[in-house]
């Protein structure tokens, strides 16, 4: 058994490079009944469970922007977990063990079997046939539900208590305790029915709570952590470089107490108590840094991620769905530029957001010289040609370059241009639609007085579009 000493935290920074712009954009909103704390995603429609009546709802979410209720199922208990796999839903139960149902009916969710436990079930985790399902004093149980509706208990995982789990292929990591010590475990589940433990760490973490919000994305970790009291819950991160020894890279505190996490594109997505998601880029896994941030009416309690779109279980004011497919999506590059006459680099912000089928993206042109005409430019290439057409400053496009002519801006005494850009009509001859998949590159071209007449050129942004 190793033994892993966190003597300080990591300082949590603000702000950082173009991720520091993300603004996720709301889409719709749908009431539900009850206090919703737990959310699952598949196949256009959502599955919340509520902490007591009525169990469960299902959302229709094939339109994102106007997404509508669909149906309840009481479960005559305390439910706080949800997993889904095609149409079979389980919800884990505070007190007689998870539920199992059948949701082809959207309208009408059918029970079609349970799990009984001794014990209070948490986080309930499918991958394969099998079924994981976090069961505190009763250990890790693992459950073949090849057949869902007659669920057969094949192997256990009991070091003493187990808080939480993630899976990823043949691996498990599961957080607990061990005669009161903080753990977290390595288990090879290759065979689920005999896990064998390959590795486990005891975290000597301030306070008497464990890791919870376990999640694996990629080569890593994410968890957070509970000082309780007093302080911030934090966030840590391991490196997964060598799978089955996980190592801490980063512990840094974000929000009084997180009660979800979700991953997407080196961004954690954490639910926090101050009715708040909060996004923090992790691409640099030693330096978190918190790059935006979505308020929420209620109380968001559980969030679940699907091709750039957030949808957050909000408490008692039912489901939310926020685009974050800007959250990292535009990048900017090629700047500074050159200094123009204001003795500034001018600057190119993009908003809104990398979903080819929202159509909603502008580029925003900022310190520019007062008074002065341009244009927007894009282009499927990039390129880096100093002192383009005679003008001071860097063309960063490349390839067969586009020029937004038809929407020449005059940048005013606050020296902005803003451009909508359309994506189903990229102006070129003949004009052009960008898909999903594709990467476009963008640039503002100026004119300016320095001192005699010339031009510049901001610095440059890509896009990937999905």
């Amino acid at each position: 058994m190793k033994y892993l000493v966190l003597a300080a935290s990591t300082a949590l920074a603000f702000g950082g490079p173009a991720n520091a712009q993300c603004q996720p954009v709301p889409l719709g909103s749908a009431p539900a009944p009850g206090n919703q704390v737990a959310i699952a995603v598949e196949n256009g429609a959502a599955y919340m469970v509520a902490g007591l009546v009525p169990g469960l709802s299902v959302m229709d979410v094939s339109n994102p922007l106007a997404p509508t209720f669909q149906g309840t199922k009481n479960l005559g208990g305390e439910t706080k977990f949800v997993e889904v796999v095609g149409d079979v839903v389980y919800a884990s139960s505070g007190e007689t063990g998870p539920f199992i149902l059948d949701a082809t009916d959207p309208t009408n969710p059918v029970q079609i079997g349970q799990i009984t436990t001794s014990s209070m079930t948490g986080r309930l985790v499918h991958s394969g046939d099998s079924l994981y399902v976090v069961a505190g004093d009763e250990g890790l149980l693992i459950f073949d539900v090849a057949d869902p509706a007659k669920p057969i208990l094949i192997g256990s995982f009991d070091p003493g208590f187990v808080l939480d789990v993630a899976v990823d292929g043949g691996l498990a990591y599961v957080s607990g305790f061990v005669a009161g010590s903080k753990v977290i475990h390595a288990l090879d589940v290759t065979n689920p029915s005999v896990p064998v433990l390959v590795d486990d760490q005891v975290l000597f973490l301030p306070g008497s709570l464990g890791l919870v919000n376990l999640m694996v994305d990629g080569s890593r970790l994410y968890a957070t952590h509970d000082p309780s009291p007093p302080g911030p819950d934090s966030l840590l991160v391991f490196s997964l470089v060598d799978p089955v020894d996980p190592t801490l890279v980063s512990s840094t505190p974000i929000c009084g107490a997180v009660s979800e996490l979700a991953v997407d594109d080196e961004v954690v997505f954490a639910c926090c108590d101050s009715a708040q998601v909060l996004l923090v880029d992790v691409a640099d896994p030693g330096a978190p840094t918190v790059i935006g941030a979505f308020d929420t009416p209620g109380q968001p309690n559980g969030i679940a991620i699907e091709d750039g779109i957030a949808y957050i279980a909000d408490g008692f004011s039912g489901m939310h769905v926020i685009d974050i497919s800007v959250c990292p999506g535009a990048n900017n590059y090629c700047g500074p530029g050159v200094a123009n006459s204001t003795g500034l680099s001018g600057g190119i912000e993009a908003s809104g957001s990398s979903q080819v089928a929202l159509n909603n993206l502008t580029m925003r042109a900022t310190q520019l010289p007062a008074n002065q005409f341009g244009f927007l430019l894009t282009s499927l290439d990039f390129d880096f040609v100093p002192q383009a057409g005679g003008s001071q400053g860097n063309l960063c496009l490349g390839g067969s370059i586009v020029r937004f002519n038809q929407q020449i801006a005059n940048s005013g005494p606050g020296g902005t241009i803003t451009t909508a850009v359309d994506l189903n009509d990229i102006p070129s001859t003949p004009s052009q639609q960008v898909f999903a998949g594709q990467t476009w590159f963008f640039q503002f071209w100026h004119r300016d007085q320095n001192p005699g007449l010339t031009s510049n050129f901001t610095d440059a942004v890509y896009v990937d579009f999905r």
